[in-house]
């Protein structure tokens, strides 16, 4: 189960960092190393996040790619398929479920020397929940019982929380690039200052740090240079970014006063 755990979450942080790579080079660009941006422990509020290992990776184009659209690929679709495989993580994950009944609860947990995480999942992890239990392949919850996940689940929802950060449309993770080729500096500008503020207005506890960190690059803008500085984003790439933000929203855990399950 650890093991699983860590290579859950390892494919997902590789497979972007591998597929952002391949399109910088085909494009003709050159890739850094990604930094990913670390997580303190100390200074979240909840210990939800304690685990977390990154609030996701910034990248650096060594070189200019050929135009604005093959720019725009390079930060689409890394994230897009670290959903895709988050995703698929949660399937897998859970149809290694348990069900106790809830004297069964009681019995195992009741000591106080075991307990489980209550975590709350995105739109996406439901789904994958969901179809897993309509297929057959997790099982019945009986009436008043309690399905117990696996840490194989909690590596999907880090996966897609990791996902959520890269989109977010603010400063240099990649959703804010996505926005600053789409919507220029301004634009960005303003989509970085909403994003910070509709965060805390969300949930105060789990992102103050994610919004401290959003403000604090925010006094980094991007630069967006290719070799054709004058064709401007397409149409379709504008439709992509949309796309993107719908599917970071799908990604976006679900406020913890709504729904959560234990882990």
């Amino acid at each position: 189960i650890g093991a699983s755990f860590v290579l859950g979450i390892a494919v997902v942080i590789v497979a972007k960092d591998l597929i952002q790579r391949y399109f910088v080079r085909r494009r003709g660009g050159a890739s850094t190393i990604p930094y990913y941006l670390p997580n303190i422990p100390f200074f979240i509020a909840l210990p939800v996040l304690y685990f977390l290992p990154t609030f996701g990776a910034i990248t650096f184009v060594r070189s200019p790619t050929v135009d604005r659209d093959s720019l725009f690929d390079c930060y689409f679709f890394a994230p897009v398929v670290g959903v895709a495989i988050a995703f698929a993580v949660a399937l897998v994950g859970a149809t290694t479920a348990i069900s106790l009944t809830h004297d069964q609860y009681v019995a195992i947990f009741g000591s106080g020397n075991l307990g489980t995480l209550s975590t709350n999942p995105s739109a996406l992890q439901s789904a994958a929940i969901s179809i897993a239990g309509y297929l057959g392949l997790s099982p019945q919850v009986p009436a008043g019982g309690v399905s117990i996940y696996s840490p194989l689940e909690v590596a999907a929802w880090i996966g897609l929380l990791i996902s959520f950060f890269s989109m977010l449309p603010a400063a240099l993770f990649d959703g804010g690039r996505m926005a600053a080729l789409a919507l220029g500096v301004r634009g960005s500008r303003i989509t970085t200052m909403m994003t910070g503020f509709i965060l805390v207005a969300v949930d105060v506890p789990n992102y103050w740090v994610v919004f401290l960190m959003i403000f604090l690059l925010a006094a980094i803008q991007p630069t967006n240079e290719t070799l054709d500085s004058l064709s401007d984003l397409s149409r379709s790439r504008k439709l992509l970014f949309l796309a993107a933000m719908v599917l970071m929203l799908l990604c976006a855990p679900i406020p913890q006063n709504f729904l959560t399950f234990p882990l």
